[in-house]
Protein backbone atom coordinates (compact mmCIF):
# COMPACT_ATOMS: atom_id res chain seq x y z
CA UNK A 1 0.00 0.00 0.00
CA UNK A 2 1.98 3.47 -1.25
CA UNK A 3 1.66 6.07 1.09
CA UNK A 4 -0.37 8.65 -1.01
CA UNK A 5 -3.65 5.84 -0.38
CA UNK A 6 -3.45 5.54 3.37
CA UNK A 7 -5.59 8.60 4.77
CA UNK A 8 -7.93 7.62 1.80
CA UNK A 9 -8.72 4.51 3.23
CA UNK A 10 -8.67 5.66 6.35
CA UNK A 11 -11.37 8.58 6.12
CA UNK A 12 -13.39 5.96 4.09
CA UNK A 13 -14.36 4.50 7.12
CA UNK A 14 -14.55 7.26 9.54
CA UNK A 15 -17.68 6.72 9.84
CA UNK A 16 -17.45 4.02 12.76
CA UNK A 17 -16.43 0.66 12.59
CA UNK A 18 -19.34 -1.20 11.44
CA UNK A 19 -19.10 1.40 8.76
CA UNK A 20 -15.70 0.01 7.63
CA UNK A 21 -17.55 -3.76 7.37
CA UNK A 22 -18.15 -5.15 3.99
CA UNK A 23 -21.86 -4.44 2.71
CA UNK A 24 -24.30 -7.32 3.72
CA UNK A 25 -24.34 -10.43 0.50
CA UNK A 26 -27.45 -11.07 1.52
CA UNK A 27 -30.63 -8.91 0.03
CA UNK A 28 -33.85 -11.12 1.68
CA UNK A 29 -36.86 -8.73 1.26
CA UNK A 30 -37.11 -5.71 3.11
CA UNK A 31 -39.89 -4.06 4.60
CA UNK A 32 -39.43 -0.28 3.16
CA UNK A 33 -40.51 2.31 0.98
CA UNK A 34 -38.06 3.74 -1.32
CA UNK A 35 -36.26 7.02 -0.72
CA UNK A 36 -34.88 9.26 -2.78
CA UNK A 37 -32.47 12.22 -1.64
CA UNK A 38 -31.40 15.06 -4.18
CA UNK A 39 -29.17 17.94 -2.78
CA UNK A 40 -28.74 20.66 -4.84
CA UNK A 41 -25.46 22.94 -4.07
CA UNK A 42 -25.51 26.33 -3.15
CA UNK A 43 -29.42 26.92 -4.13
CA UNK A 44 -30.79 29.97 -2.28
CA UNK A 45 -34.52 28.96 -0.95
CA UNK A 46 -35.79 32.95 -2.30
CA UNK A 47 -34.42 32.23 -5.55
CA UNK A 48 -37.02 29.79 -5.90
CA UNK A 49 -40.87 30.12 -6.75
CA UNK A 50 -42.46 28.23 -4.52
CA UNK A 51 -39.98 30.70 -1.74
CA UNK A 52 -42.00 33.40 -3.39
CA UNK A 53 -39.50 34.52 -5.95
CA UNK A 54 -40.72 36.54 -8.80
CA UNK A 55 -39.16 34.61 -11.99
CA UNK A 56 -40.10 31.21 -13.43
CA UNK A 57 -36.78 29.71 -12.06
CA UNK A 58 -37.93 26.30 -10.53
CA UNK A 59 -41.11 24.38 -12.09
CA UNK A 60 -40.26 21.24 -11.48
CA UNK A 61 -39.60 22.04 -7.58
CA UNK A 62 -42.61 24.41 -7.31
CA UNK A 63 -44.80 21.46 -8.68
CA UNK A 64 -43.46 18.48 -6.02
CA UNK A 65 -43.78 21.39 -3.55
CA UNK A 66 -47.82 21.15 -4.39
CA UNK A 67 -47.11 17.32 -3.02
CA UNK A 68 -44.61 17.63 -0.01
CA UNK A 69 -44.06 19.42 3.08
CA UNK A 70 -42.51 22.38 2.59
CA UNK A 71 -40.34 23.91 5.38
CA UNK A 72 -40.16 27.74 4.73
CA UNK A 73 -37.61 29.01 7.00
CA UNK A 74 -35.17 25.90 6.97
CA UNK A 75 -31.33 26.47 7.58
CA UNK A 76 -28.10 24.96 6.83
CA UNK A 77 -25.65 24.26 9.85
CA UNK A 78 -22.69 25.44 8.17
CA UNK A 79 -22.83 27.69 4.23
CA UNK A 80 -20.07 24.93 3.35
CA UNK A 81 -20.74 21.42 1.41
CA UNK A 82 -18.97 18.97 3.01
CA UNK A 83 -20.30 19.94 6.49
CA UNK A 84 -23.55 20.32 5.40
CA UNK A 85 -24.19 17.23 4.21
CA UNK A 86 -22.57 15.49 6.84
CA UNK A 87 -24.62 16.86 9.09
CA UNK A 88 -27.66 15.96 6.56
CA UNK A 89 -26.90 12.05 7.11
CA UNK A 90 -25.76 11.99 10.42
CA UNK A 91 -28.66 13.98 12.43
CA UNK A 92 -25.70 15.79 13.96
CA UNK A 93 -24.47 19.56 14.32
CA UNK A 94 -20.78 20.13 12.41
CA UNK A 95 -19.80 20.84 16.30
CA UNK A 96 -20.55 17.31 17.36
CA UNK A 97 -19.64 15.39 14.11
CA UNK A 98 -16.45 17.41 13.81
CA UNK A 99 -16.58 18.18 10.38
CA UNK A 100 -15.88 21.91 9.98
CA UNK A 101 -15.06 22.85 6.27
CA UNK A 102 -14.38 21.02 2.97
CA UNK A 103 -10.78 21.49 3.27
CA UNK A 104 -8.46 23.02 5.62
CA UNK A 105 -5.24 25.29 4.68
CA UNK A 106 -1.97 23.30 4.28
CA UNK A 107 -3.90 19.89 3.27
CA UNK A 108 -5.57 18.77 6.25
CA UNK A 109 -9.25 17.92 6.26
CA UNK A 110 -11.44 17.04 9.18
CA UNK A 111 -12.97 13.75 9.49
CA UNK A 112 -16.13 12.35 10.82
CA UNK A 113 -16.77 11.35 14.58
CA UNK A 114 -15.81 7.97 14.18
CA UNK A 115 -18.65 7.29 16.94
CA UNK A 116 -21.40 8.44 14.44
CA UNK A 117 -23.13 6.13 11.71
CA UNK A 118 -24.50 7.48 8.20
CA UNK A 119 -27.94 7.35 6.96
CA UNK A 120 -26.89 5.14 4.17
CA UNK A 121 -24.99 2.63 6.58
CA UNK A 122 -27.80 2.14 8.25
CA UNK A 123 -30.18 1.69 5.28
CA UNK A 124 -27.55 -1.04 3.55
CA UNK A 125 -27.87 -3.09 6.89
CA UNK A 126 -31.18 -3.08 6.48
CA UNK A 127 -31.40 -4.43 3.06
CA UNK A 128 -31.45 -1.76 0.85
CA UNK A 129 -29.75 -1.22 -2.31
CA UNK A 130 -28.00 2.07 -2.25
CA UNK A 131 -26.60 4.39 -4.45
CA UNK A 132 -24.90 7.69 -4.40
CA UNK A 133 -24.10 9.99 -7.04
CA UNK A 134 -22.53 13.05 -6.74
CA UNK A 135 -21.13 16.46 -9.16
CA UNK A 136 -18.27 17.74 -7.34
CA UNK A 137 -14.81 16.98 -5.35
CA UNK A 138 -16.24 18.31 -1.98
CA UNK A 139 -17.91 15.04 -1.68
CA UNK A 140 -15.82 13.03 -3.15
CA UNK A 141 -15.47 9.59 -1.44
CA UNK A 142 -12.26 10.04 -0.07
CA UNK A 143 -13.92 12.30 2.52
CA UNK A 144 -15.24 9.36 4.21
CA UNK A 145 -19.24 11.19 3.05
CA UNK A 146 -19.44 8.10 0.76
CA UNK A 147 -19.91 5.53 4.02
CA UNK A 148 -22.89 3.17 3.13
CA UNK A 149 -23.39 3.75 -0.66
CA UNK A 150 -22.94 0.00 -2.49
CA UNK A 151 -21.91 2.17 -5.76
CA UNK A 152 -20.87 5.65 -5.74
CA UNK A 153 -20.54 7.74 -8.90
CA UNK A 154 -18.21 10.80 -8.63
CA UNK A 155 -16.70 13.00 -11.11
CA UNK A 156 -12.78 14.04 -10.96
CA UNK A 157 -13.94 17.78 -11.87
CA UNK A 158 -17.38 19.56 -11.19
CA UNK A 159 -19.73 18.44 -13.72
CA UNK A 160 -23.18 19.44 -15.21
CA UNK A 161 -26.40 17.77 -13.36
CA UNK A 162 -27.25 16.51 -16.79
CA UNK A 163 -23.72 14.35 -16.78
CA UNK A 164 -24.37 13.39 -13.18
CA UNK A 165 -27.97 12.36 -14.63
CA UNK A 166 -26.49 10.11 -17.22
CA UNK A 167 -25.10 7.85 -14.42
CA UNK A 168 -28.13 8.30 -12.43
CA UNK A 169 -30.66 7.01 -15.06
CA UNK A 170 -28.16 3.61 -16.08
CA UNK A 171 -28.46 2.69 -12.11
CA UNK A 172 -31.93 3.06 -12.33
CA UNK A 173 -32.40 0.65 -15.45
CA UNK A 174 -30.47 -1.98 -13.13
CA UNK A 175 -32.84 -1.57 -10.11
CA UNK A 176 -34.64 -4.76 -8.90
CA UNK A 177 -37.79 -5.12 -6.24
CA UNK A 178 -36.01 -4.43 -3.26
CA UNK A 179 -36.04 -0.69 -2.18
CA UNK A 180 -33.64 1.80 -2.60
CA UNK A 181 -31.63 4.51 -0.84
CA UNK A 182 -30.38 7.28 -3.71
CA UNK A 183 -28.50 9.89 -2.98
CA UNK A 184 -28.70 12.62 -6.05
CA UNK A 185 -26.21 15.92 -5.35
CA UNK A 186 -26.12 18.53 -8.31
CA UNK A 187 -23.29 21.40 -8.36
CA UNK A 188 -25.52 23.70 -10.18
CA UNK A 189 -26.28 26.87 -9.62
CA UNK A 190 -22.32 26.99 -7.84
CA UNK A 191 -19.66 29.16 -9.27
CA UNK A 192 -19.07 30.65 -12.21
CA UNK A 193 -22.78 30.79 -13.10
CA UNK A 194 -21.82 29.15 -16.39
CA UNK A 195 -26.21 28.06 -17.16
CA UNK A 196 -26.09 25.79 -20.27
CA UNK A 197 -27.26 26.78 -23.80
CA UNK A 198 -30.92 27.73 -24.06
CA UNK A 199 -31.19 28.13 -20.14
CA UNK A 200 -29.59 31.74 -20.29
CA UNK A 201 -32.61 33.35 -20.70
CA UNK A 202 -32.64 36.21 -17.75
CA UNK A 203 -32.11 39.99 -18.41
CA UNK A 204 -32.51 43.21 -16.42
CA UNK A 205 -36.08 44.34 -15.65
CA UNK A 206 -37.90 46.07 -13.51
CA UNK A 207 -38.77 43.45 -10.90
CA UNK A 208 -34.93 42.71 -10.78
CA UNK A 209 -34.17 46.29 -10.26
CA UNK A 210 -36.56 46.53 -7.39
CA UNK A 211 -35.15 43.25 -6.29
CA UNK A 212 -31.64 44.39 -6.23
CA UNK A 213 -32.94 48.03 -4.28
CA UNK A 214 -34.78 46.17 -1.66
CA UNK A 215 -31.50 44.31 -0.68
CA UNK A 216 -29.37 47.12 -0.80
CA UNK A 217 -27.16 45.46 -3.55
CA UNK A 218 -24.24 47.48 -5.27
CA UNK A 219 -23.83 47.28 -8.96
CA UNK A 220 -20.54 45.33 -8.48
CA UNK A 221 -19.08 43.05 -5.69
CA UNK A 222 -16.13 40.97 -4.69
CA UNK A 223 -15.28 37.66 -3.92
CA UNK A 224 -12.88 36.88 -1.19
CA UNK A 225 -10.37 36.69 -3.68
CA UNK A 226 -10.76 39.67 -5.19
CA UNK A 227 -12.84 38.65 -7.98
CA UNK A 228 -15.55 41.47 -9.37
CA UNK A 229 -19.08 40.14 -10.53
CA UNK A 230 -21.60 42.53 -12.42
CA UNK A 231 -24.17 41.90 -9.78
CA UNK A 232 -27.27 42.25 -11.83
CA UNK A 233 -24.83 39.64 -15.26
CA UNK A 234 -24.48 37.23 -11.85
CA UNK A 235 -27.60 37.18 -10.85
CA UNK A 236 -29.27 36.64 -14.82
CA UNK A 237 -26.93 33.69 -14.85
CA UNK A 238 -27.89 32.18 -11.22
CA UNK A 239 -30.98 32.08 -12.04
CA UNK A 240 -30.31 30.56 -15.61
CA UNK A 241 -28.95 27.84 -13.52
CA UNK A 242 -31.14 27.03 -11.33
CA UNK A 243 -33.76 26.83 -14.21
CA UNK A 244 -31.54 24.27 -15.77
CA UNK A 245 -30.83 21.99 -12.75
CA UNK A 246 -35.01 22.54 -12.00
CA UNK A 247 -35.38 21.08 -15.52
CA UNK A 248 -32.70 18.25 -15.13
CA UNK A 249 -34.32 16.84 -11.71
CA UNK A 250 -37.82 17.08 -13.74
CA UNK A 251 -36.05 14.39 -16.45
CA UNK A 252 -34.85 12.57 -12.63
CA UNK A 253 -38.37 12.20 -12.09
CA UNK A 254 -39.72 11.19 -15.48
CA UNK A 255 -37.22 8.32 -15.73
CA UNK A 256 -38.36 7.22 -12.27
CA UNK A 257 -42.08 7.22 -13.48
CA UNK A 258 -41.05 5.45 -16.41
CA UNK A 259 -39.37 2.76 -14.23
CA UNK A 260 -42.60 2.31 -11.97
CA UNK A 261 -40.84 3.50 -8.57
CA UNK A 262 -42.11 7.10 -8.71
CA UNK A 263 -45.86 6.75 -7.09
CA UNK A 264 -44.50 5.33 -3.52
CA UNK A 265 -40.93 6.69 -3.54
CA UNK A 266 -40.29 9.03 -0.41
CA UNK A 267 -38.49 12.44 -1.50
CA UNK A 268 -36.19 14.44 0.91
CA UNK A 269 -35.29 17.32 -1.80
CA UNK A 270 -32.70 19.89 0.10
CA UNK A 271 -29.69 22.53 -0.79
CA UNK A 272 -27.06 22.41 1.49
CA UNK A 273 -26.53 25.93 1.52
CA UNK A 274 -27.69 29.50 -0.10
CA UNK A 275 -24.83 32.39 -1.83
CA UNK A 276 -24.62 35.88 -1.87
CA UNK A 277 -24.97 37.38 -4.95
CA UNK A 278 -24.11 41.32 -3.96
CA UNK A 279 -26.13 40.91 -1.07
CA UNK A 280 -23.61 42.63 2.07
CA UNK A 281 -21.62 43.00 -0.36
CA UNK A 282 -20.62 39.61 -0.37
CA UNK A 283 -20.24 36.68 -3.39
CA UNK A 284 -20.57 33.48 -2.65
CA UNK A 285 -21.00 31.71 0.54
CA UNK A 286 -19.04 30.29 3.91
CA UNK A 287 -20.46 33.22 5.70
CA UNK A 288 -23.22 33.19 8.05
CA UNK A 289 -26.14 35.94 6.25
CA UNK A 290 -29.78 34.74 5.47
CA UNK A 291 -29.59 34.47 2.10
CA UNK A 292 -26.50 32.27 2.68
CA UNK A 293 -28.20 29.80 5.36
CA UNK A 294 -31.79 29.47 4.49
CA UNK A 295 -32.11 26.70 2.38
CA UNK A 296 -34.77 24.71 0.60
CA UNK A 297 -36.19 21.70 2.22
CA UNK A 298 -38.61 19.35 1.73
CA UNK A 299 -40.02 16.26 1.92
CA UNK A 300 -42.82 14.21 -0.28
CA UNK A 301 -44.57 11.12 1.57
CA UNK A 302 -47.36 9.30 -0.31
CA UNK A 303 -50.10 9.40 1.70
CA UNK A 304 -49.00 12.54 3.74
CA UNK A 305 -50.83 15.36 3.01
CA UNK A 306 -48.40 18.49 1.30
CA UNK A 307 -48.29 21.42 4.05
CA UNK A 308 -46.26 24.28 4.64
CA UNK A 309 -44.38 24.41 7.88
CA UNK A 310 -42.85 27.99 9.35
CA UNK A 311 -41.04 26.48 12.41
CA UNK A 312 -37.35 26.86 12.15
CA UNK A 313 -35.35 24.47 11.13
CA UNK A 314 -32.35 22.62 9.83
CA UNK A 315 -30.59 20.43 7.96
CA UNK A 316 -30.04 18.36 10.86
CA UNK A 317 -33.94 18.02 11.44
CA UNK A 318 -34.50 16.76 7.90
CA UNK A 319 -33.89 13.03 8.66
CA UNK A 320 -35.33 12.42 12.20
CA UNK A 321 -38.55 14.78 11.05
CA UNK A 322 -38.94 12.53 7.73
CA UNK A 323 -38.39 9.27 9.53
CA UNK A 324 -41.14 9.54 11.84
CA UNK A 325 -43.54 10.07 8.92
CA UNK A 326 -42.22 6.56 7.52
CA UNK A 327 -44.40 4.22 9.53
CA UNK A 328 -41.24 1.96 9.93
CA UNK A 329 -39.58 1.50 13.34
CA UNK A 330 -36.16 0.10 11.45
CA UNK A 331 -34.50 3.33 11.78
CA UNK A 332 -34.63 4.10 15.27
CA UNK A 333 -30.72 3.38 15.16
CA UNK A 334 -30.78 6.83 13.61
CA UNK A 335 -33.04 8.60 15.54
CA UNK A 336 -31.01 7.98 19.05
CA UNK A 337 -27.45 9.04 17.56
CA UNK A 338 -29.16 12.36 16.08
CA UNK A 339 -29.16 15.30 17.54
CA UNK A 340 -31.96 17.06 15.08
CA UNK A 341 -35.58 16.63 16.24
CA UNK A 342 -38.69 16.31 14.53
CA UNK A 343 -39.82 19.44 13.25
CA UNK A 344 -43.78 18.34 12.84
CA UNK A 345 -43.12 17.50 16.56
CA UNK A 346 -44.98 20.70 18.73
CA UNK A 347 -43.04 20.12 21.47
CA UNK A 348 -39.72 20.12 20.27
CA UNK A 349 -37.42 23.32 21.25
CA UNK A 350 -37.90 25.87 18.49
CA UNK A 351 -34.02 27.84 17.93
CA UNK A 352 -31.63 26.98 15.34
CA UNK A 353 -28.17 26.96 15.33
CA UNK A 354 -25.30 27.47 13.01
CA UNK A 355 -21.46 28.73 12.60
CA UNK A 356 -19.16 29.90 9.90
CA UNK A 357 -16.90 27.78 8.34
CA UNK A 358 -13.47 26.55 10.12
CA UNK A 359 -11.69 27.49 7.62
CA UNK A 360 -8.16 29.56 7.42
CA UNK A 361 -9.32 32.80 5.34
CA UNK A 362 -8.01 36.24 5.73
CA UNK A 363 -11.02 37.68 6.67
CA UNK A 364 -12.39 34.92 9.09
CA UNK A 365 -11.16 36.14 12.49
CA UNK A 366 -12.61 34.56 15.58
CA UNK A 367 -15.30 32.63 16.13
CA UNK A 368 -19.03 32.94 14.39
CA UNK A 369 -22.22 31.74 15.19
CA UNK A 370 -25.52 32.30 14.62
CA UNK A 371 -28.99 31.57 16.58
CA UNK A 372 -32.41 31.94 15.25
CA UNK A 373 -35.24 32.04 17.63
CA UNK A 374 -38.96 32.63 16.36
CA UNK A 375 -38.13 35.55 13.79
CA UNK A 376 -34.91 36.89 16.08
CA UNK A 377 -31.49 36.09 14.28
CA UNK A 378 -28.15 36.47 16.35
CA UNK A 379 -24.87 36.67 14.52
CA UNK A 380 -22.40 36.27 17.60
CA UNK A 381 -18.98 37.23 15.44
CA UNK A 382 -17.30 39.39 18.41
CA UNK A 383 -13.82 40.01 16.61
CA UNK A 384 -16.09 41.85 13.94
CA UNK A 385 -19.79 42.95 15.18
CA UNK A 386 -22.25 41.29 16.99
CA UNK A 387 -25.60 41.47 15.35
CA UNK A 388 -29.75 41.27 15.97
CA UNK A 389 -32.14 41.27 13.07
CA UNK A 390 -35.89 40.65 13.23
CA UNK A 391 -36.85 38.48 9.96
CA UNK A 392 -40.08 39.99 10.39
CA UNK A 393 -39.85 43.33 9.83
CA UNK A 394 -36.24 43.12 8.24
CA UNK A 395 -36.07 39.68 5.80
CA UNK A 396 -32.96 40.67 4.47
CA UNK A 397 -31.08 41.83 7.14
CA UNK A 398 -30.56 45.53 6.84
CA UNK A 399 -31.00 46.90 10.13
CA UNK A 400 -28.90 45.68 13.06
CA UNK A 401 -31.03 46.02 16.35
CA UNK A 402 -28.56 44.58 18.96
CA UNK A 403 -28.46 48.29 20.48
CA UNK A 404 -32.13 48.86 21.12
CA UNK A 405 -32.16 44.78 22.13
CA UNK A 406 -29.82 44.73 24.11
CA UNK A 407 -31.63 42.29 26.70
CA UNK A 408 -33.03 40.12 24.02
CA UNK A 409 -29.85 39.93 22.25
CA UNK A 410 -27.88 38.69 25.99
CA UNK A 411 -30.19 36.34 26.30
CA UNK A 412 -29.81 34.61 22.92
CA UNK A 413 -26.37 34.73 23.03
CA UNK A 414 -26.55 33.05 26.23
CA UNK A 415 -28.30 30.31 24.37
CA UNK A 416 -26.34 30.38 21.70
CA UNK A 417 -23.03 30.13 23.67
CA UNK A 418 -24.62 27.05 25.53
CA UNK A 419 -25.29 24.83 22.56
CA UNK A 420 -21.77 25.17 21.28
CA UNK A 421 -20.62 24.05 25.07
CA UNK A 422 -23.01 21.19 24.17
CA UNK A 423 -21.97 20.43 20.94
CA UNK A 424 -18.34 20.61 21.69
CA UNK A 425 -18.53 18.31 24.82
CA UNK A 426 -20.83 15.95 22.55
CA UNK A 427 -18.12 16.00 19.52
CA UNK A 428 -15.30 15.09 22.02
CA UNK A 429 -17.09 12.26 23.45
CA UNK A 430 -17.95 10.91 20.22
CA UNK A 431 -14.18 11.31 18.73
CA UNK A 432 -13.23 9.39 22.22
CA UNK A 433 -10.58 12.19 22.12
CA UNK A 434 -9.25 11.15 19.27
CA UNK A 435 -7.35 13.77 16.30
CA UNK A 436 -9.97 15.43 14.45
CA UNK A 437 -7.59 16.05 11.23
CA UNK A 438 -6.62 13.75 9.11
CA UNK A 439 -4.16 14.10 5.96
CA UNK A 440 -6.06 14.24 2.75
CA UNK A 441 -5.28 12.30 -0.75
CA UNK A 442 -3.26 14.72 -2.53
CA UNK A 443 -5.37 14.23 -5.79
CA UNK A 444 -8.43 15.49 -4.06
CA UNK A 445 -6.48 18.66 -2.98
CA UNK A 446 -5.89 19.28 -6.14
CA UNK A 447 -9.29 19.14 -7.13
CA UNK A 448 -10.68 21.28 -4.18
CA UNK A 449 -7.74 24.15 -5.40
CA UNK A 450 -9.36 24.17 -8.95
CA UNK A 451 -12.76 24.79 -7.29
CA UNK A 452 -11.72 27.63 -5.05
CA UNK A 453 -11.55 25.63 -1.32
CA UNK A 454 -7.89 26.10 -0.79
CA UNK A 455 -6.21 28.63 0.50
CA UNK A 456 -2.57 27.73 0.24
Amino acid sequence: MTARLLPVLLVACCFGAAGCASAPTGRGDVGGPDILIVSIDTLRADHLGCYGYFRDTSPTIDALAGEAILFERAMAPMSMTLPAHTSLLTGTDPLEHGVLANIKHGGRIFLPAPGLRSFAEIARDRGYRTAGFISAPPLAAATGISAGFDHYGEPQKARPAGDTNAEVFDWIDTLEENPFLLFVHYFDPHQPYDPPAGFDRYGGDAELERYISERGIPATASSFRGREFDTVDATNRYDGEIRYVDHELGLLIDRLKQAGRWDETVVLLVSDHGESIGDHGLMGHEYITREQLQVLMMMRVPGVAPARIDTPGSLVDALPTLIPLLDDDGWQEFLDQASGRDLLDASAPREVFAQRADRERPDFVGPAYTLLSGSWHYVYEPEKENRLFNWEEDPHELNNLIEQQADRAARLEDSLLQRVGEYQTRGAELRDDAEALGDVDPELYEKLRALGYVDG
